[in-house]
C-alpha cells in the first residue's frame, strides 16, 4: 500500500508521495473537504496532482448551473500547477480566467463539453489552451469523436 509506504522513512515517502497523489480518482462527498485543506496545507502534494476527476464532484441546484461547494476547482487552479488532465463538468468561465491569470499553464486535456454547454464558452477556452493540448474531443449531437491534436 502507497500509504504505508509513505510513513517508511523519508526515502519511501519521496518514492511513493509522487505515485499517490499524480492520479486522483472520483472523490466521494466526506473527502472533498479534506483533499481541499489537503493540498492548501501541502505545496508538495498539489505539485504532484497530474490528473482529476471531478465529474461527480461537482453539485446541480435548481437552476441547472453546476457549483462548486468546497471550491474544489479554485483550489486546483491555484495549488496544482502541474495538473494535465480534469475530467469534469461546465466550468468553463473559472477554468478561462484561471489560464488568463497564468495557472494551469500545463493542462494537456480539457473535459469534453456537456450538451448543455455553451459551445461558445468551450471554444473559448479551447482557443486558450490551444499551446498546450495534446487531445480535445468534438461532438456532434449523436456521438462525440476523441480528436489527438497530434494527428491535426
Amino acid at each position: 500500500n502507497l500509504l504505508q509506504c509513505q510513513l517508511t522513512s523519508k526515502n519511501w515517502y519521496e518514492a511513493s508521495v509522487e505515485l499517490l497523489y499524480s492520479k486522483v480518482p472520483t472523490l466521494q462527498n466526506e473527502f472533498r473537504f479534506r483533499f481541499v485543506r489537503t493540498i492548501f496545507n501541502s505545496s508538495t502534494l498539489g505539485n504532484c496532482l497530474k490528473e482529476i476527476n471531478l465529474s461527480d464532484l461537482l453539485t446541480t441546484p435548481k437552476e441547472g448551473r453546476f457549483w462548486d461547494e468546497h471550491n474544489l476547482i479554485s483550489a486546483l487552479i491555484q495549488y496544482c500547477p502541474n495538473l494535465r488532465v480534469l475530467i469534469s463538468h461546465s466550468f468553463w468561465f473559472q477554468i478561462s480566467v484561471a489560464v488568463a491569470q497564468g495557472y494551469l499553464t500545463r493542462l494537456q486535456v480539457l473535459p469534453r463539453p456537456s450538451r448543455s454547454d455553451s459551445l461558445e464558452r468551450y471554444l473559448y477556452t479551447v482557443q486558450l489552451f490551444k499551446p498546450t493540448l495534446t487531445c480535445l474531443e468534438v461532438l456532434d449531437c449523436e456521438q462525440s469523436y476523441g480528436v489527438d491534436l497530434n494527428d491535426l
